[in-house]
């Protein structure tokens, strides 16, 4: 009786097993093709899918990494902020999870009042600052902490000496997005012929790049060179012809003179 007993135990625990292991299945499979969906844009099933497992515990990391960057995309950046939030504090030895995170609060930041802002703004560098403490040559922690420090009051450590500092390390390892952040702090100083030459730093890397070709026009027309801006705009309307920048330029360069 006993043996029978145990036979007829095992056989519905196997029967249990393979019914939870069939169950798991789909999940699984579901998984997968969520996330080559989402990752080749097409987002209209993916999302459905991968939002109640970013939800679930243990975390997953890399759906939940997927969904805070198309977050930011949409601008939903306080659900991108608590993703990322839950991802560093999984895993926080990984230095683009720490700028992702910055990033997200930068992001997050503009939303919020000013009294917000205080409070917020020391986590955004604290995520810049220990992504290029787990990895000194971190590009994105290095823009992340020339734009903190190009863009943030005094009050809140602001600085365009510490701007041009991690500037000139991107520039040593990233000569377009070195260049980039230069031109920013050119720009923030209104010395645009400076900011000019920096763009066009940028452009020997990236000539077809229609949005960097108009933002020349717009540097050189604050800088006086009305023939030169105009020749940036149309190179940047032959790259893209509806390019905005360029359009609302040139029909800035257009207007008579009051």
């Amino acid at each position: 009786m006993k043996t029978n007993t145990l036979l007829r135990t095992l056989g519905v625990f196997a029967l249990i097993l393979t019914a939870c292991l069939r169950a798991q299945t789909p999940a699984t499979d579901d998984r997968t093709t969520a996330l080559a969906e989402a990752r080749s844009g097409n987002w209209v099933r993916a999302e459905s899918v991968l939002a109640p497992l970013a939800a679930a515990e243990p975390i997953d990391v890399e759906i939940c990494v997927l969904l805070a960057q198309r977050y930011l995309g949409q601008k939903r950046n306080k659900e991108a902020v608590e993703l990322m939030e839950r991802v560093v504090a999984a895993q926080p030895d990984q230095a683009g999870l720490h700028s992702l995170l910055g990033q997200a609060l930068s992001q997050r930041i503009g939303e919020l009042a000013f009294m917000q802002q205080a409070f917020v703004a020391p986590k955004m560098l604290r995520a810049f600052k220990r992504s290029v403490e787990l990895d000194a040559h971190h590009v994105p922690g290095l823009i992340g902490l020339a734009n903190y420090y190009l863009y943030s009051p005094a009050i809140a450590g602001g600085s365009l000496e510490k701007a041009e500092e991690y500037a000139l390390q991107v520039e040593k390892l990233d000569a377009f997005n070195g260049a980039l952040v230069r031109a920013q702090i050119r720009e923030r100083q209104e010395k645009w012929s400076e900011a000019a030459e920096c763009l066009r730093k940028a452009l020997a890397a990236q000539p077809a790049n229609a949005w960097l070709q108009a933002r020349l026009g717009g540097v050189l027309a604050k800088a006086g060179q009305p023939a030169e801006a105009k020749a940036a705009f149309a190179a940047a309307l032959k790259l893209q012809p509806d390019q905005p920048e360029a359009l609302a330029g040139l029909q800035a360069l257009a207007a008579p003179k009051s």
